[in-house]
């Protein structure tokens, strides 16, 4: 079953709540989107969406329909699977989504060493983003991202765990000296990640602002926020302050930051290769657990 793009783009607003933001999700204009949806309400002659000044909401009709209309798209893509299963090359297309920070300064280099492996599988689509897209619905094929508990549908293979440690440059610990117990982080500057608009599906980011503080303290004020992560690293080579950063960063490698009191650390986060289990006989699926699961054995 063929679902048609007017239903998908109503799915994708429906589920981002703006016509704006779900245009950027699909890559096309907001007037064209929303002239799709003009047609799909004309065809079914209901309302579907009603505009507030907190975002858009969908009317009763709306909600009726946003259910059939997520489980055509399962049903389709169900069905694809189950054509694409008999294909025994490397081949054809594949979208995968994982986390911004994590892609950039982890990931990627393992994706292009895979992309290079296969020259058939095309196009290979990267999407970054910090919510945990819809593998069901596939807003992604495959994802890198948490553990996702009480979920039997989807196939959840462990590549790694994470953890942030605290880094400074020579220039910052040159004028305000380096502290070698976690109490004389008191006397220190701080940057720290902060992103309201994407948080974080992986765990807390702002244990950098609790270290060496007692347990009923308020959170210590960063002197920089930022949600790039390498604004973040950026700044900390500056000398602005102390940074947490996750200690398998590429960033890391061009020795610009020097670890301090290595003892502390982060919660640990742990991350998996995550897809619905209905692909796992689809050849470049199994190909890219495999790929990654070896990659992050070697280190």
């Amino acid at each position: 079953m063929m679902v048609s793009s007017k239903v998908r783009y109503f799915y994708v607003i429906a589920t981002e709540g703006s016509f704006s933001k779900a245009a950027q999700r699909l890559n096309i204009s907001q007037s064209s989107l929303s002239d799709a949806i003009a047609k799909l309400e004309n065809s079914l002659k209901v309302s579907l969406f009603l505009r507030t000044p907190k975002g858009t909401v969908l009317t009763k009709e709306g909600e009726i329909f946003f259910f059939h209309a997520r489980n055509m798209i399962i049903e389709s893509e169900k069905a694809a699977t189950a054509f694409n299963s008999r294909n025994t090359q490397i081949a054809g297309e594949l979208t995968l989504a994982a986390p911004y920070g994590f892609t950039s300064t982890n990931l990627f280099p393992k994706l292009i060493k895979f992309l290079e492996l296969y020259s058939d599988l095309r196009p290979f689509r990267i999407i970054c983003n910090d919510e945990n897209l819809d593998l069901k619905t596939r807003e992604a094929d495959v994802s890198v991202r948490n553990y996702e508990p009480n979920d039997n549908s989807l196939q959840q293979t462990y590549l790694m765990t994470r953890i942030q440690n605290l880094y400074a440059s020579p220039r910052y610990l040159e004028r305000y000296g380096f502290p070698h117990k976690p109490e004389d982080l008191k006397y220190h500057n701080f940057i720290s990640f902060n992103n309201p608009q994407r948080p974080m599906p992986y765990g807390e980011t702002e244990w950098v602002l609790k270290v060496g503080r007692n347990e009923n303290d308020p959170l210590r004020q960063p002197r920089l926020i930022l949600n790039s992560v390498e604004c973040l690293y950026q700044a900390a080579v500056e000398g602005v302050g102390i940074v947490a950063i996750s200690n398998d960063s590429l960033l890391l490698k061009k020795g610009e930051l020097l670890p301090i009191l290595p003892q502390l650390h982060s919660p640990k986060h742990e991350m998996y290769f995550v897809y619905p289990r209905e692909l796992k006989r689809i050849k470049v699926v199994k190909a890219l657990e495999a790929f990654l699961v070896n990659s992050y054995k070697e280190g």
